[in-house]
């Protein structure tokens, strides 16, 4: 009965949000990782006007490219996810998540390095497993065998910020493209270009930081300021912080270790890749 007390627990063990809103085997060995990084194509920039003015001047038309870019050159990755949410009202403890996806068929498999709840393990494969999330319970619990839940159950639904079939660095773009698209659209979108960082969150890698700041009525579950890091090479949104309108830490999610079209071994998106 211990297992159904902690609704939320479960919850951390099967969802993620950053990016997101983010993992292979148990064992990263068993992983034949990618050696190249993806190189993207540089901005489409007029002719005399800096790239930072590009982006100052038009943040949603460089989202959009950048998801192009996303579109057309990459198909999976695997990656280290970093992750820290408030959830109804309660910071949650820090998380360290090893994720490996793949766009076709939409595929999610984490395993938790750090901050793991009931589940040591969890795999999503949209059209497979009754389109449910498998778990793998950890410590003695795993004696119990693997269980399968509900996307939208309402433990799911309670504990984490986005589902785990909204997991990804482009679907988190997509989120921000839809909110500053929306924004435009009122006549309120305000977006301040931070120039290339290189955030020891990401490796150290140069990213464009945007941030929206001071929003003029809170959006999704309370956001009121979001900054994000988009990696100068793969244009991937590997970074994201957001506050409530108090300046309250809300969520912060950053992805590292970011290997572009792995090679995956068998088993990598099926239950056995789970134990």
């Amino acid at each position: 009965m211990a297992v159904w007390r902690n609704p939320i627990s479960i919850l951390r063990s099967l969802m993620v949000c950053f990016l997101c809103g983010c993992v292979g085997p148990t064992s990263p060995a068993n992983l034949a990782w990618a050696t190249e990084v993806l190189v993207a194509p540089p901005l489409v920039v007029p002719a005399g006007v800096p790239e930072g003015d590009r982006i100052k001047s038009d943040p949603i038309g460089f989202l959009k490219e950048c998801l192009a870019i996303q579109d057309k050159k990459i198909q999976s990755y695997s990656c280290l996810l970093s992750k820290q949410e408030r959830i109804n009202g309660s910071m949650q403890s820090p998380e360290e998540i090893r994720v490996n996806f793949r766009e076709h068929p939409f595929s999610v498999h984490m395993s938790w390095r750090k901050g793991a709840g009931i589940a040591q393990a969890a795999l999503y494969v949209e059209g497979e497993n009754d389109n449910k999330i498998v778990a793998q319970p950890r410590g003695i619990l795993s004696f119990a065998g693997q269980f399968e839940r509900s996307i939208d159950s309402p433990d799911a639904k309670s504990g984490s910020r986005y589902s785990i079939d909204g997991f990804g660095m482009k679907k988190g773009m997509k989120r921000t493209l839809s909110a500053w698209e929306a924004a435009n659209a009122r006549q309120e979108l305000v977006v301040e270009y931070l120039g290339l960082q290189r955030p020891p969150e990401c490796d150290e890698r140069p990213c464009y930081v945007l941030r929206r700041p001071k929003y003029p009525r809170p959006e999704e579950d309370g956001i009121s300021d979001l900054t994000i890091w988009i990696d100068a090479e793969t244009r991937q949104q590997v970074r994201s912080v957001m506050f409530d309108k108090r300046g309250k830490l809300l969520a912060a999610y950053s992805f590292s270790d970011v290997r572009i079209n792995p090679e995956w071994p068998a088993g990598s998106f099926q239950r056995v890749g789970l134990k």
